[in-house]
């Protein structure tokens, strides 16, 4: 790994629902990754909890009731882009 890469943390959701999971195509109007397959994802401005359930209404409509977190998966450190990623995977349905 390269040591001197800028880190950024963000969350990434993936919603369940039936035996279907929702993978969203990233805008071209977003920073990074542009037009690659994710799940709901967003920076972190709170904890990775709170900022899963601002970025699942942000970009579903889905509110805190709608859903419940099923699972949480420890912090994955990727490099991509010129910086290193912090990603908190959770599932929700």
């Amino acid at each position: 790994m390269v040591r001197d890469l800028p880190e950024k943390h963000i969350v990434t959701c993936f919603l369940e629902c039936g035996n279907r999971i929702l993978i969203l195509r990233r805008s071209g109007l977003v920073g990074s990754f542009q037009g690659r397959w994710a799940g709901v994802s967003g920076y972190i401005e709170t904890t990775a909890d709170k900022q899963a359930l601002v970025e699942m209404e942000e970009e579903t409509g889905l509110r805190r009731g709608d859903v419940e977190l099923v699972k949480k998966g420890s912090p994955l450190k990727v490099e991509g882009e010129g910086v290193r990623w912090v990603v908190y995977p959770s599932c929700s349905r």
